[in-house]
């Protein structure tokens, strides 16, 4: 949730930097990090779902089983109220089949 602005706005964030804590990662390269912006009343859209997704160089299978993760994660998280959710890592393997690890 992005409190810079004290409205309440979730927000999708990933990296693309493998084993390292995504505040690390923010104070080393933060541009390393991909933030997309989620409604807080239309929910995490397919198509926020699949620019996150491609972002990070998921394709093919790969992009559509991240999506489906991605959206199955905001469902979860908005189920359980959470403030804050966190997988780590996320990766497509040589097959192109996404997987959380």
């Amino acid at each position: 949730m992005d409190n810079s602005n004290m409205a309440k706005q979730y927000c999708l964030s990933l990296s693309m930097s493998a084993g390292m804590n995504i505040e690390d990662v923010a104070a080393e390269n933060p541009d390393a990090i991909i933030t997309e912006p989620i409604d807080i009343y239309e929910g995490l859209s397919t198509a926020s779902a699949e620019r996150v997704a491609a972002a990070c160089g998921f394709h093919d299978k790969g992009l559509h089983q991240a999506v489906d993760t991605m959206k199955k994660l905001y469902e979860l998280f908005i189920k359980h109220d959470a403030t804050m959710l966190e997988i780590n890592p996320m990766a497509e393997d040589r097959k192109g089949e996404g997987d959380m690890l």
